[in-house]
């Protein structure tokens, strides 16, 4: 991971291209990022998705970490404990 890309924080706002979110806590992590509670001015709930820079860890971690895809499926797969996936977007 680059040293330089810092992970968010709690409190921190995050601007996509459609919407500002205020990041409220962490409900969760793993190996390829955080899942933050994230809340607009309007006092929308979203659940923010931050994801590691992977770079070379090898065929199966690259595929496996595919954004995009997870992405797509997100905003087809209709079930309870899949979160509908609304934008993507890379946040400097």
């Amino acid at each position: 991971e680059d040293a330089s890309i810092v992970p968010p924080a709690i409190g921190q706002i995050v601007q996509s291209p459609i919407n500002e979110y205020k990041l409220e806590k962490e409900l969760g992590f793993g190996a390829f990022g955080k899942v933050f509670k994230a809340t607009t001015e309007s006092g929308e709930n979203y659940a923010l998705k931050w994801y590691k820079k992977i770079d070379s860890m090898g065929w199966f971690l690259d595929h496996l970490s595919d954004r995009d895809r997870e992405f797509r499926l997100g905003q087809i797969l209709d079930h309870p404990h899949i979160i509908r996936s609304i934008e993507s977007f890379d946040d400097q």
